[in-house]
């Protein structure tokens, strides 16, 4: 992203992203730990996981 000058805007969509991402999940988390439990969120979280191992990103060349 440098050699385009768009470096400070793709770390601004990052941090924007993280930001949301830590947000709702804790909306998530405690909405299924109240609906099917501790052990319901635990499955979340484990396909969450594997679901980010499975799905790798654009490598860049």
């Amino acid at each position: 992203f440098a050699k385009y000058n768009k470096a400070s805007s793709a770390a601004g969509f990052f941090d924007f992203s993280s930001y949301m991402g830590a947000g709702i999940a804790g909306f998530v988390t405690g909405s299924i730990s109240e609906h099917w439990g501790w052990n319901g969120a635990l499955v979340m979280w484990i396909i969450i996981a594997l679901a980010g191992v499975c799905l790798p990103g654009k490598k860049p060349r």
